[in-house]
């Protein structure tokens, strides 16, 4: 199971999703989707970092013992589901198969 944090640079608040990738396969190529799970809202402060907020996870969530975790952090004000939440799916995607 894999973490994903979305926010916005300037705001506290920080949107947790439980992402997997999964694969489909056509005779000539090979696509990717991503579904996610909305998880819960955490406030951001010097105290709340993204590393704590993971550690809280895997404490709360026991089928998480220790997950991979990205975050989005977006420089200009979008709306989450319309915009910030699909461009954010097509990057990770994107980094991913980068790496693979």
């Amino acid at each position: 199971m894999v973490i994903l944090f979305i926010c916005e640079l300037n705001k506290n608040s920080i949107q947790i999703f439980r992402y997997h990738i999964t694969t489909f396969k056509a005779p000539d190529e090979q696509y990717k989707g991503i579904h996610t799970e909305f998880l819960e809202v955490k406030e951001r402060n010097l105290v709340n970092t993204l590393e704590k907020i993971k550690i809280d996870l895997i404490r709360t969530h026991k089928s998480m013992p220790n997950p991979a975790a990205f975050a989005a952090i977006a420089k200009l004000h979008c709306p989450m589901e319309e915009t910030l939440l699909p461009i954010t799916k097509r990057k990770l995607i994107q980094k991913i198969g980068q790496a693979a």
